[in-house]
């Protein structure tokens, strides 16, 4: 971002440039004197101001550290609003206060009328404003991005480690049950299993490798990690 309000500056001062030299190479005298008095008269600290914001404070820019440096590139971002603020003021108030016909030139100062459509414009913007988010309310760019659905590359990987991070509860009533949930777990690539039991079961001993006594009924715990190469069981 720094990089590109460095080469737009530099863009926007070559176009100054240009002007000012079209302006002198023309040789006309209500042209110069134009642009003259823009320069020295009484709104030469808005002229000169839009020079300074456009075309040098973004020169800082020049140097790494400066472009890194968060409050260096804020206060550069401000300075360059202010000179775009300024352009427009001196395109429209210089440009009607010395414009090519010199029985026009003046000061101009705003009427009460002036004042009031600037107040009215701003009054009919923040009302269309509010109302348009009244009835569709602003979101956070940051809580619209939690919800996008993630690349088929990352939910493939999320779905990988949490599978392989995974651990498995159940409890069942018969031993049939909990050799199905055996099978089906080894399936779904849980290795390292763990089965509670109030007495010893054959076909679950076949199944598994630990079996550990219980009171009643019997429960199932299952988990896996990553190995080396995928994944590693682990309890």
């Amino acid at each position: 971002m720094a990089k590109l309000i460095l080469v737009t500056s530099l863009v926007l001062t070559y176009f100054y440039l240009c002007e000012a030299f079209t302006t002198w190479y023309s040789a006309e005298h209500y042209e110069r004197a134009s642009l003259f008095d823009r320069a020295t008269k009484q709104y030469a600290w808005a002229f000169w101001l839009q020079y300074f914001c456009n075309s040098l404070a973004p020169l800082v820019l020049f140097w790494k550290k400066p472009r890194t440096h968060v409050m260096t590139l804020y206060v550069v971002s401000i300075l360059v609003l202010i000179g775009m603020w300024f352009e427009r003021f001196n395109i429209i108030v210089l440009g009607l206060g010395f414009d090519f016909y010199p029985y026009t030139w003046g000061t101009y100062y705003p009427t009460v009328t002036d004042s009031t459509i600037i107040v009215g414009s701003f009054a009919w913007f923040f009302l269309l404003f509010l109302g348009f988010i009244r009835v569709m309310p602003s979101l956070s760019i940051v809580e619209v991005k939690e919800t996008l659905a993630a690349p088929a590359q990352a939910r493939r990987t999320e779905a990988t480690t949490s599978m392989a991070t995974a651990n498995v509860l159940g409890v069942f009533a018969h031993v049939d049950t909990t050799l199905d949930a055996i099978r089906k777990l080894r399936a779904k690539g849980f290795s390292e299993l763990t089965v509670y039991t109030p007495v010893p079961v054959e076909e679950i001993e076949e199944e598994i490798e630990k079996v550990r006594p219980l009171e009643q009924g019997a429960a199932l715990h299952a988990g896996r990690r990553p190995d080396r190469n995928a994944r590693r069981a682990s309890s």
